[in-house]
């Protein structure tokens, strides 16, 4: 091989070995500055410096532009430059182990004042001359979520009281409505009603058309506390089994209820489709008899279903109700162990039942006991409307309301509303 420089020995393997060392090759400064001072290419012949490189150094005068002084100026800049390299290096390695394991503000839902409020006293204090947009980069917090937290506490910091509020801009509540929503969200009459069940009912009666995470935003500005309400994080929705038409499915099942040392148990049989109570009745004992009972006078008052679900108890499982439903042709399903939100829909009505409403009284005799569960059965059929039915209640469900029956009218009334406030504002 005949390169200009080399000499012929070297074969082709050992050529490009070399070639490949010398890419990555770094020459002392004071070598570039004596060979640049002496305009000799061939100064360390021994260090096998390229020609053309050593050229390169005589003609732009290296030694002109560092002398000992900034030669050392130029050794920590490049120190620094190198450093700063690896601390970007390592703060991108951090913030992607952090967004694998959902540890980043980015992935974090935040609900405490203080913590929002120590974050961004933090920003201020340690972000320096960058720019406000490259620390929260930095930290993976959008510019949206910093300015909202800022105006949360800005607000908190005023304590604003509710004689206080004023329409700021045309499409803002107004005064009536502001003190309207007051007075539904702290009534103890709606107590039992889910805030979403509550703006679908005040939007069927036409009283606020409005969200329902606007009523959240007012409530939490405002301080606003719903009466006998424990508020709970919910980790998401879960979906069980679900038929396209009422009477298809039907869930049973029995919970419970202690009144002066005595045991006392509500049986009730819902509707899969529509969420509506066919049937329910208090024991003072369960028993495959009372059983055979509910499901008689149920099927009388309503139509025949196609199938029945309950859980592996006694009650359910024994020959005669195994006889009464094969006779009447129903199938029956059971409810396993490992078999999740298989029977949850009467399962989550006993459980709002109990936590929601009858923990709030002080229930002494089976009368009271009876006027309760009537009261709550009556309202949770026929009065609240449900987020997953679209805004109607399981009675207008069971009985065939179409299912966007209340969307234009929500429509109308919202622009009506809107156009209300702006009419409200100009005046």
């Amino acid at each position: 091989v005949e390169v200009v420089g080399i000499e012929p020995m070297f074969d082709k393997v050992s050529l490009l070995r070399y070639l490949l060392k010398m890419k990555h090759r770094k020459y002392p400064e004071k070598v570039k500055i004596l060979i640049s001072r002496s305009q000799n290419p061939y100064l360390f012949p021994e260090l096998k410096i390229p020609v053309s490189t050593a050229k390169y150094w005589i003609q732009i005068k290296y030694h002109n532009f560092f002398d000992s002084s900034q030669a050392n100026q130029n050794y920590e800049l490049r120190k620094l430059k190198e450093e700063n390299r690896e601390l970007k290096r390592r703060i991108h390695l951090i913030k992607k182990v952090q967004t694998h394991a959902n540890l980043t503000i980015k992935h974090k839902y935040i609900s405490d004042l203080k913590t929002k409020e120590l974050i961004i006293n933090t920003i201020k204090k340690y972000k320096g001359r960058k720019s406000l947009t490259s620390a929260l980069n930095d930290i993976d917090l959008t510019t949206s979520r910093y300015k909202r937290w800022s105006k949360e506490i800005r607000n908190n910091e005023q304590n604003p009281s509710l004689h206080s509020y004023k329409q700021k801009h045309p499409r803002s509540l107004t005064i009536n409505e502001f003190h309207l929503l007051c007075f539904l969200y702290t009534s103890p009459k709606y107590f039992h009603y889910p805030l979403y069940s509550l703006s679908l009912k005040a939007r069927r009666l036409n009283l606020l058309n409005i969200s329902p995470a606007t009523w959240s935003k007012y409530a939490k500005q405002y301080k606003l506390k719903r009466p006998k309400v424990t508020y709970k994080k919910k980790s998401g929705y879960p979906v069980g089994i679900r038929r396209s038409e009422p009477n298809n499915l039907w869930h049973m099942d029995v919970t419970e209820i202690r009144i002066n040392k005595r045991k006392y148990y509500i049986q009730a049989i819902i509707d899969n489709h529509s969420r509506f109570i066919v049937g329910w009745q208090l024991l003072n004992q369960w028993s495959a008899e009372s059983t055979l009972i509910l499901l008689k006078t149920t099927i009388k008052k309503h139509n025949r279903p196609g199938s029945i679900m309950s859980d592996a108890g006694k009650e359910n499982l024994n020959g005669l109700i195994r006889v009464y439903l094969k006779k009447n042709g129903i199938k029956f399903y059971i409810a396993k162990l490992n078999t999740r939100y298989s029977n949850s829909i009467v399962e989550i009505l006993f459980r709002t039942f109990k936590s929601n409403y009858l923990k709030h009284f002080q229930v002494s005799t089976v009368e009271e006991l009876i006027k309760h569960i009537e009261f709550y059965f009556n309202e949770y059929n026929n009065e609240i409307p449900h987020s997953a039915l679209n805004g109607r209640t399981p009675e207008e469900v069971y009985y065939l309301m179409p299912k966007d029956y209340y969307s234009e009218d929500f429509k109308m009334q919202s622009k009506a509303s809107i156009q209300k406030r702006i009419h409200t504002y100009k005046n």
